[in-house]
């Protein structure tokens, strides 16, 4: 799949989390690429709803550029880490 004149610069994971009151948790945006689950930064949400952004240039599998086949391929979600 190709877009003519398209240059995709990144990706971004985008977490709008809140901690509810089961205590404090971690937790990360995480992607699915080539097979393979890569995790992101894990943060803290707050008692409050926070956004949470992280941006990604190239693809973790194949350190190069993200191609549209890599986004039509891409798998996202969040991970609880503790």
């Amino acid at each position: 799949l190709t877009i003519p004149g398209v240059t995709i610069k990144g990706i971004q994971t985008v977490l709008d989390a809140r901690r509810d009151d089961c205590g404090p948790r971690t937790i990360a945006a995480s992607i699915k690429t080539g097979g393979t689950v890569y995790d992101g930064v894990a943060v803290s949400p707050a008692s409050s709803w926070l956004m949470f952004t992280e941006t990604r240039e190239v693809n973790p599998f194949t350190a190069l550029a993200w191609t549209p086949a890599d986004l039509l391929a891409l798998q996202a979600g969040v991970k609880l880490v503790s």
